[in-house]
Order: C-alpha cells, then structure tokens, then sequence
C-alpha cells in the first residue's frame, strides 16, 4: 500500500521491486537487474527493463516530484530509501 491505496503489480514489477527493496541506495546495473528480474542476461532488452521500471515508477509514485527509482545515466538505477517527515 502507498498512502493507504492498495497497489496492483505484475508479478514482473513486484519481483522488479522485490530487487530494488534489498537493494536499497545500491546502484545497479541494467545487466544485473535483467539478469536478477528474468533469470539470466539475456532475458529481456535493456528497452524493456526501461519499461517496466517506467510502469514500475508511476505505480509507487509518491506525489508528483518524488521518485523513489533514479536513473543512473549509461549505468541503471538506484531505489533510494524514503526519510521520514
């Protein structure tokens, strides 16, 4: 749940955050969030993992300016962990 709304993921986005949850301020590659999410490198295209993290994002979402999933230019992303207000 995000602010008390039930979110519906893909088995795909929940294993894609499942990575990004236990992995927490840990940059990790395209390669190795392929290799972690389909099972081996060659399981998906780096395009298609900058879809599902795309649908991923506007899912857990926190208002309109917080992303809790930043891109690391040329490398791949990072799930940045959430400061209490």
């Amino acid at each position: 749940m995000i602010r008390n709304t039930e979110v519906k993921l893909t088995n795909l986005e929940f294993n894609l955050l499942w990575v990004f949850v236990n992995n927490i301020g840990i940059a990790l590659t395209h390669q190795e969030l392929i290799a972690r999410v389909w099972g081996k490198e060659d399981g998906a295209s780096i395009n298609a993992l900058q879809v599902h993290v795309k649908k991923l994002r506007d899912k857990v979402r926190l208002d309109n300016a917080s992303w809790l999933i930043t891109s690391i230019r040329a490398v791949g992303y990072r799930f940045c962990a959430i400061t209490p207000a």
